[in-house]
């Protein structure tokens, strides 16, 4: 399933390709996948957080490749690369996406909950 595009991608700094639309696209859906999501529950208008964390991914993917090829910036001094301290936020925002992630933010639709009585004897 294609929850971003490239046009959905605005960075000022990074431009991504569509062979990362494409990895980020099949990343997300593998997710939806491990999580029991069925494509046809996710409704045409791609939830916020879920097409976020397409984006997110797909940024990530393209400071991996750009890593080094910052001309601002000696090798030496690699944790003042550009491309590096965006691979960092890139990063820890897939991560916390990713970590907080459930069927509800792929569907929409409230998982049907229940309660316990407990009793003290």
């Amino acid at each position: 399933m294609n929850y971003i595009t490239l046009t959905d991608i605005r960075d000022n700094l990074i431009t991504c390709e569509q062979s990362d639309v494409d990895e980020s696209n099949a990343y997300v859906s593998g997710l939806a996948v491990r999580l029991g999501v069925n494509e046809a529950d996710i409704p045409s208008a791609i939830p916020v957080i879920v097409k976020r964390l397409c984006v997110v991914y797909a940024c990530y993917l393209r400071c991996l490749q750009l890593i080094g090829t910052d001309n601002l910036t000696a090798f030496e001094t690699i944790n003042q690369d550009i491309y590096a301290q965006k691979l960092e936020f890139f990063r820890l925002e897939v991560n916390r996406i990713t970590n907080s992630l459930c069927a509800t933010d792929f569907t929409g639709k409230k998982v049907a909950g229940g309660s316990v009585p407990l009793w003290r004897g």
